[in-house]
């Protein structure tokens, strides 16, 4: 059957991420979140059958460029498997063939044969010139004035990795059907105690305001945390002993200030005690930073969790004051929906107290704990089951990975997470972490979401024990536009933050200023509400605390951000 190139007036336009390739069906390739310019936000360009004289174009793939255009047909191409792992590329609009020779990419009427290499669910494509050097089709920027962005040839091989993409078939009303049958709001990044060490218990407006915004416009079944609640008094250079640290009954009585305040996000109080805490990188360094013989687990929350968490796993911890042990992983459920939450281990932060295990990120103990909880979900309700993942970290390896120049996550954690998750198209993978700067504060859409985006090639031995790893190199952008791109497998999707910090705006003399971590509030402040309704997730971020007028000074700032439906698969 002939695509149907054209779009409709009303209705949903999505493209579906494909893991696997088919021989001969139409596919759009398309490269996540190239940086156009240094000024410019990173957007997603989809190779365009189109060829000048610098090479074949990119064309930004935004649903508001296809709506105006109403037509993708010069998008798609045409994958052929030709044998031995070769491939042509043919246009839909043309009929050419793309070909690559070590002086750039064009599109020819002679056929010619591309190597394809698949790691995971991405691909490469590239030849071998004279020299036996690999070509890959890239990527490349021709004008830093306008942005122009066209696909040549380069020996990178880390920044030539494509998605396919196909047009998707969606039987969705346009607005969901009755009420929600469940309703969450998330805070993240907190920050609660930075800046406010020498200064009386005191309750951030950012938080109260959003407690009061969720109370009087939702009515809301739970909340989901994303860690980094508490701060870690200072930073590298151990600005705390300026700040003053706070002794473990100062923490103790802040915790339970924090607790009492997002209770009244609730407008049930029958439902006030669905809070499902988790932890960051700040909590554990908040204890651990005090004088010698006062440290304390500034990373306990296990005991303001509800009733009827399950599936409890510990880590010990080494403290000399506070409990011992720190909750690692918990699983919740409210009705159909399933809560499993993954806290950040504490040793990757504190290296100098547990130099044994100093990897970032997830551990092994998480994946296989992960694993087990998703096999008895599936048994239960199948693999289309309703799941929200919530942790502190990205799930990525790219430019907000956990990482953060301390070294290279557990990538046999990172992999066993990932190859199971991705088995549940109605998986959501909440995260905090990334707050800083204009970024995030001035987003069109409500979040971004993720399929299978960061693949890993492995090695087994023999006995089927890991061996070895090839990860693509950190110049690779993995994330792609939720607004236009349906996630084959699960979600990834940032919550927003209650602490932005280096945002620049203006203050009420006119006065541009910069928001830091400091006792100081930050005029922004997001929360994410998730609406799950019988054949949609509806996610909306909230400008809680911005105003009109204050953001208007942000680049591109915008008040009301568009909510980013997911369809449930059935």
């Amino acid at each position: 059957m002939e695509p149907n190139y054209r779009i409709p007036a009303k209705g949903w336009l999505r493209y579906r991420h494909i893991p696997s390739l088919a021989s001969g069906e139409e596919y759009i390739l398309v490269m996540g979140s190239i940086m156009a310019t240094s000024a410019a936000k990173p957007a997603d360009y989809a190779l365009r059958a189109k060829a000048n004289r610098d090479g074949l174009e990119a064309f930004l793939f935004t649903e508001d460029n296809l709506r105006k255009k109403r037509s993708d047909r010069d998008l798609y191409w045409i994958i052929t498997e030709e044998g031995d792992g070769l491939v042509s590329l043919r246009s839909v609009a043309t009929g050419k063939y793309i070909n690559i020779t070590d002086q750039g990419a064009w599109l020819s009427r002679k056929k010619q044969l591309l190597t394809l290499r698949q790691n995971g669910s991405m691909y490469r494509f590239f030849v071998r010139d004279k020299e036996g050097k690999a070509q890959f089709l890239h990527a490349s920027l021709r004008d830093e004035v306008e942005g122009k962005v066209v696909f040549t040839a380069a020996n990178k091989a880390g920044e030539t990795t494509f998605a396919l993409l196909k047009r998707a078939e969606i039987d969705l009303p346009l607005q969901p059907q009755g009420k929600p049958i469940l309703t969450a709001g998330s805070y993240a990044d907190v920050h609660i105690d930075y800046g406010l060490q020498l200064k009386p218990p005191y309750m951030r407006k950012d938080i109260l305001k959003t407690a009061r915004a969720y109370r009087t416009r939702y009515d809301l079944d739970a909340i989901i945390m994303c860690g980094d609640n508490m701060s870690d008094n200072g930073s590298h250079f151990d600005l705390g002993a300026m700040q003053g640290h706070w002794p473990y009954s100062r923490w103790q009585s802040t915790r339970a200030r924090l607790d009492k305040a997002l209770r009244g996000s609730f407008r049930n109080p029958e439902k006030a005690d669905n809070i499902l805490y988790l932890t960051g990188n700040h909590e554990y360094q908040a204890g651990d930073r005090q004088p010698e013989g006062q440290t304390f687990n500034s990373a306990y929350y296990t005991d303001l969790l509800p009733q009827g968490v399950t599936h409890k796993i510990y880590q010990q911890m080494k403290v000399d004051q506070g409990p011992a042990e720190n909750l690692l992983c918990y699983q919740y459920r409210i009705g159909d929906v399933f809560f499993l939450v993954l806290n950040d281990p504490a040793y990757p932060f504190i290296k100098w107290r547990f130099p044994e295990r100093s990897e970032p990120g997830h551990t092994l103990e998480q994946a296989q704990w992960l694993e087990e909880r998703l096999k008895e979900i599936e048994q239960e309700k199948g693999n289309k089951a309703i799941i929200f993942v919530s942790s502190h970290f990205p799930f990525t390896r790219g430019e907000f990975s956990a990482t953060y120049d301390v070294g290279h996550p557990n990538m046999e954690a990172y992999y066993r997470m990932d190859r199971a998750m991705m088995r549940f198209p109605n998986l959501f993978y909440f995260y905090g972490h990334v707050h800083g700067g204009d970024r995030w504060v001035t987003l069109t859409h409500s979040a971004e979401t993720m399929g299978h985006l960061s693949p890993v090639e492995m090695s087994l031995e023999d006995n089927g024990e890991f061996l070895d790893l090839t990860t693509q190199e950190s110049s690779e952008r993995e994330k792609f536009r939720s607004d236009v791109i349906l996630s084959q497998g699960f979600h990834h999707i940032f919550t927003g933050s209650l602490a932005f910090f280096s945002n620049g705006y203006f203050a009420t003399d006119g006065k541009k200023l910069y928001s830091t971590l400091s006792a100081i509030e930050c005029p922004f402040f997001q929360g994410l509400v998730i609406e799950v309704y019988e054949d949609r997730v509806v996610l909306t971020m909230q400008n809680f605390g911005t105003k009109k007028e204050t953001l208007a000074c942000l680049k591109n700032g915008t008040y009301k951000l568009k909510p980013l439906t997911c369809p449930l698969v059935k």
